[in-house]
């Protein structure tokens, strides 16, 4: 036990109470000597002083005594004694030594809540001691309850927030938080402000759960009992976004659809699109190429019939996103039509014929294109539109080379790939 002196004028101020004054003087079975002395008996001196009107004030863990003693110039100091009253400790044993007679007050700490502890106090000189003082006896103050209200705030994103109402006990100066982790409680931390009402465990996973348990600590260092038992949990992620549905048929590009989550603070939901990261190593990723607070969006490409997979997440107010679809979803842009191919390639007397077939039946008008050589360098290419499915070209030049390709067009305006060539000398 930690033994410690006090100052007179504290003490003075704390002692306006009628402590307990005991039993008559009697001698009693002591476990050790006084450190004064060096025989192995401790020796009675009948004409010092004996200590009197001994008083206290208890806390939970701590005893503070005050006495009295007349013709102080007669001794060197006092003896602290005292009996814990347990069935381990039957006699009293030695606790401090004092060696300034013209102390009044001691402090005996660290002792436990709720238990009986008994003091005699003697004087002695290089001699002896005195007989013993009257008996004083004492009960320590119960211990600290715990926080009576404790309850956990949950669906918080990667945090959990526990919250208790604070202690009214003067005494209480703060509080260990406790978590149970593998099956053991763990302190997670010491609040040293016994108005604080709030702990939050973070850096947590999606849908964790924690079980959590508060201990009252006092300004002396005792500890209540554990509060109750409360459990919290962290917000799980959104559900996967669901029926995801991709279009093959726009010009130039693709509608993506989905059903709205069922949560009702989604925010807004993230596209992705699948496709290489590396052309080096030919790894595949995603990278993201779209938002939407709606549940579908129309994505433009340039190109005609490219294929593309597509992920949806969904994203609440919190931040979290929703894990991806287990497989892709597949998507096109509408693919150009065939094209068509001549039938026909002559050369009469009013120009050249040329005829063709559609190739595709949703070619619906056609290109073509004429490129006219007046040497090997020069050339004009010239684009003339038609509805039907043949052409007669009179605007020849002499001592040229002329070339044709057809191309076909759907009603969307969505040109096919040019046709072969065809090639005349015109002289």
């Amino acid at each position: 036990m930690k033994k410690s002196l006090i100052s007179l004028s504290l003490i003075t101020s704390m002692f306006i109470f009628s402590g307990c004054n005991g039993t008559s003087p009697s001698l009693v079975s002591i476990t050790e000597p006084i450190k004064k002395l060096t025989q192995k008996e401790v020796k009675r001196n009948k004409e010092l002083p004996i200590p009197s009107q001994l008083k206290n004030i208890s806390s939970e863990a701590s005893v503070s005594i005050e006495w009295d003693l007349d013709n102080k110039h007669m001794v060197e100091g006092y003896n602290i004694y005292r009996n814990d009253n347990t069935k381990e400790s039957t006699k009293f044993s030695l606790v401090e030594t004092i060696d300034n007679k013209f102390s009044t007050h001691y402090v005996d700490t660290k002792l436990k809540p709720e238990q009986q502890y008994s003091y005699i106090i003697t004087s002695f000189d290089k001699n002896g001691e005195s007989l013993n003082s009257k008996t004083l006896t004492t009960i320590t103050k119960t211990r600290i309850n715990p926080v009576s209200f404790l309850e956990t705030i949950n669906n918080l994103p990667n945090m959990i927030k526990v919250i208790w109402r604070p202690q009214v006990d003067s005494r209480v100066s703060g509080y260990i938080i406790e978590k149970l982790v593998d099956n053991e409680w763990k302190e997670q931390i010491t609040i040293n402000n016994n108005l604080t009402v709030e702990y939050f465990d973070t850096n947590l996973d999606n849908n964790e759960t924690g079980k959590y348990r508060i201990i009252s600590l006092s300004k002396e260092g005792q500890k209540s009992k554990p509060s109750k038992v409360v459990i919290g949990n962290t917000k799980p992620l959104p559900h996967i976004v669901e029926n995801v549905n991709a279009s093959f048929n726009f010009p130039k590009s693709i509608d993506l659809s989905w059903t709205n989550n069922r949560e009702k603070d989604i925010l807004k939901y993230k596209i992705y699109r699948e496709g290489k990261l590396s052309s080096l190593f030919g790894k595949l990723g995603v990278e993201t190429i779209a938002e939407t607070t709606n549940n579908n969006i129309r994505l433009n490409f340039k190109e005609d019939g490219l294929e593309s997979k597509f992920f949806i997440t969904a994203i609440d107010k919190d931040g979290l996103e929703s894990k991806m679809q287990s497989e892709a979803i597949l998507g096109q842009t509408k693919p150009k039509p065939g094209s068509p191919y001549f039938t026909l390639k002559q050369i009469a007397e009013n120009g050249i014929n040329l005829n063709w077939n559609v190739g595709d039946e949703r070619n619906v008008d056609f290109k073509i294109l004429k490129t006219t050589k007046n040497n090997f360098i020069d050339s004009d290419l010239e684009e003339i539109k038609i509805s039907g499915t043949s052409f007669t070209d009179t605007n020849l030049k002499k001592d040229s080379h002329v070339t044709y390709q057809i191309i076909g067009i759907d009603k969307d305006g969505i040109e096919s790939i040019a046709s072969e060539e065809v090639r005349f000398g015109i002289q």
